[in-house]
């Protein structure tokens, strides 16, 4: 499971040039977060689970290591144009639809001037927000903070958000810097079992890049209290884990990428060194349509016939996190 699809807002076209091989955090820029950072459909982004969260630091000039939480278990969030979904006639202010592979929820957007919000989901069925979650204010930057109620036919509530860090963020596409941290806390729950009352408290913390409108990781920590005893906790997320086309600078190397032939029918071979750890395709748009994970080789076999006749690029990460990329014609 992804736990990043629901309230959370993807990211708009190609990245610009952000990634860096730094790991010791120097004096930064504090982040400011505008209605360009928003969502718009037409892009899709792979995220990679976490799991056992560590506690994350706050303040100016944060390193936050994600590199040993995240897992195998992939998945790619699909931004849509609300006319490109039928459901869409319940929800006619989204501006913007994010679904993601293997579930049937549908989470719908909207990007305006002043903030980012849901306006609600579909789930066999709408459940429309009769008051919309305000996921994020602009200009939002460190230390600023807001409170929003929402209700929808599922839930109602008010939540209080504080932007209380930023600094670096490492995770298995690279190191990423100017990111910010959004931290919220909710309750998730409150019933009564056999004369036990039991309540859920969600914590949770939202990264984000001004020129990536989708968060570039999101953590969760859960926790279950019976009668005020904590009985159980979880800390999940997911971590962007592709490095889409046009992050491509300090992180850049050549690993001798060769592609035979080119231009290709079904199958290519890719060449290079060192051995690569992953391989990704991004179509014309910069979206990711293929994501292959390899065993360290020197050299891949990979299919393509999935996919239409075009042009692509073909990005391959070491075990290092260094990059490389050629394009390809597809015939």
């Amino acid at each position: 499971m992804i736990h990043s699809i629901s309230n959370r807002p993807p990211y708009r076209g190609v990245f610009p040039a952000l990634l860096t091989l730094i790991l010791t955090p120097t004096l930064q820029a504090q982040p400011i977060l505008t209605a360009a950072s928003g969502p718009s459909p037409g892009n899709s982004v792979v995220l990679a689970n976490l799991n056992d969260v560590p506690d994350l630091c706050t303040g100016p000039n944060c390193v936050w290591d994600l590199t040993a939480q995240a897992t195998t278990t992939t998945a790619v969030v699909e931004l849509l144009a609300p006319s490109a979904v039928p459901e869409s006639f319940s929800f006619p202010t989204a501006t913007v639809v994010a679904v993601s592979t293997g579930s049937p929820t549908k989470i719908f957007l909207r990007n305006g001037p002043y903030g980012l919000s849901r306006v609600g989901l579909h789930n066999g069925q709408p459940f429309v927000d009769t008051d919309p979650l305000e996921l994020l204010v602009y200009p939002c930057t460190y230390l600023t903070t807001w409170t929003d109620t929402y209700a929808s036919p599922m839930e109602q509530g008010t939540r209080t958000y504080l932007a209380d860090g930023y600094g670096t963020l490492v995770g298995p596409a690279g190191t990423l810097t100017n990111v910010l941290k959004i931290h919220s806390e909710y309750s998730t729950g409150d019933t009564m079992v056999n004369g036990v009352h039991y309540t859920g408290v969600l914590f949770e913390d939202v990264f984000r890049h001004p020129s990536i409108p989708w968060p570039v990781a999101n953590t969760f920590w859960d926790r279950l209290y019976a009668d005020g005893q904590l009985i159980n906790e979880q800390k999940v997320g997911s971590v962007i884990n592709v490095l889409p086309v046009g992050i491509l600078s300090q992180t850049t190397a050549d690993l001798g990428l060769h592609a035979t032939p080119n231009p290709v029918t079904d199958r290519v071979l890719l060449q290079y060194t060192p051995g690569a750890k992953r391989i990704s395709v991004f179509d014309a748009t910069g979206r990711c349509v293929l994501v292959e994970t390899t065993n360290g080789s020197t050299s891949y076999l990979l299919d393509l016939s999935s996919l239409t006749s075009g042009g692509y690029s073909v990005v391959v990460v070491d075990s290092n996190g260094l990059a490389d990329h050629t394009k390809l014609l597809k015939q």
